[in-house]
């Protein structure tokens, strides 16, 4: 057996098992590399149905549930084992009657976008590895889907279409850089956050506004964001936003009746709302400090990038004066034609 080959497990689910595993191994003297399992949301309906006996709020169960796996090893005989989560998605429920896993809307719809955001977020420094499951919706797990939209687990649909979690993973990707600290003057809404790099001379703002299926009525989360911006200009500022009909598509698939085969208008349509909403705007400062103005309703993705105005790009990678010579010639040219 080649030496470099890693050996982990147990890739069960909920994180059961992993105390077990390490235990197991170190009294056995086996090799162990890395630890792995499995989680959805709502498995906390599995242990605690309806939500009944649940230590965790509304919505923290996914994110301690990493926590505790990740306590549980650094406490454990082998303290330094990486912790992979190999498969997980946004499967969730309101209730344990309301559990599914092949017809869960909510990989499909808005939901999963702030769910990503946060959770991602939260846990970057948690895990080795967040393996999202799974990539697209061509997937024989049971069964191929014919329809646009299936409930099926992928980032993007079988016309490739990105989803809301597709569009929720590729603002993530922007986010490079420093971080920042973010100081909230006031306690942020249930499910609701702020996370703020600088790279260079760009600042990037995320902010989301996670929804729960199992509160009713959830208000949209309306605040500022102030930047220290080093300067008393106005800067550029882009804004993307996800949400219903820009970046989620699945709604707009629902408002037309769930058409089975689409005409080329109506994937035309559905391909435009899979795109997120970007807007550009100059946004003045003062005392050195740039003031974001926010409103997200329940579900809602937005991503803000500030960057100080630049020089007009240069067109050509060319001498002035030879340029002018250039003219003049292109001129004399034209006149003898």
């Amino acid at each position: 057996m080649d030496a470099q080959l890693r050996i982990g497990g147990p890739a069960s689910s909920k994180g059961n098992w992993v105390k077990e595993i390490i235990t197991y191994t170190t009294q056995n003297n086996l090799p162990l590399d890395f630890v792995s399992t499995h989680l959805y949301p709502q498995d906390e309906q599995v242990q605690y149905p309806d939500r009944v006996g649940s230590p965790y709020r509304i919505g923290d169960f996914f994110s301690a549930t990493v926590r505790e796996v990740e306590d549980v090893v650094r406490k454990s005989e082998k303290p330094n084992l990486e912790i992979h989560w190999t498969e997980w998605n946004t499967q969730t429920a309101a209730t344990a009657k309301q559990i599914t896993w092949g017809d869960n809307i909510y990989v499909d719809n808005l939901y999963a976008a702030s769910f990503i955001a946060r959770n991602c977020l939260q846990l970057d420094n948690a895990a080795k590895s967040l393996a999202y499951w799974v990539v697209s919706d061509i997937f024989d797990e049971g069964g191929i889907p014919h329809s646009p939209f299936s409930s099926t687990y992928g980032l993007i649909s079988i016309h490739g279409l990105p989803k809301a979690s597709f569009n929720a993973f590729k603002i993530l990707r922007k986010l490079t850089g420093d971080i920042m600290t973010v100081t909230p003057k006031e306690a942020l809404p249930l499910g609701a956050g702020c996370f703020v790099v600088k790279e260079q001379s760009i600042t990037k703002v995320l902010l989301w506004n996670q929804n729960f299926p199992e509160i009713k009525d959830q208000k949209s989360w309306s605040g500022s964001v102030q930047i220290p911006s080093g300067l008393d200009s106005a800067l550029n500022i882009i804004q993307t936003t996800i949400g219903i009909g820009h970046g989620s598509p699945w709604e707009t698939w629902q408002i037309m009746g769930r058409p089975q085969n689409l005409s080329p208008t109506q994937y035309d349509l559905l391909k435009a709302h899979a795109e997120p909403a970007y807007s550009f705007s100059k946004l003045s400062t003062k005392k050195q400090t740039a003031t974001i103005n926010f409103t997200l309703k329940p579900g809602e993705v937005q991503y803000f990038e500030l960057s100080p105005p630049t020089e007009t790009s240069i067109k050509r990678n060319v001498d002035p004066e030879e340029l002018k010579r250039w003219e003049l010639l292109q001129g004399e040219k034209s006149k003898s034609k």
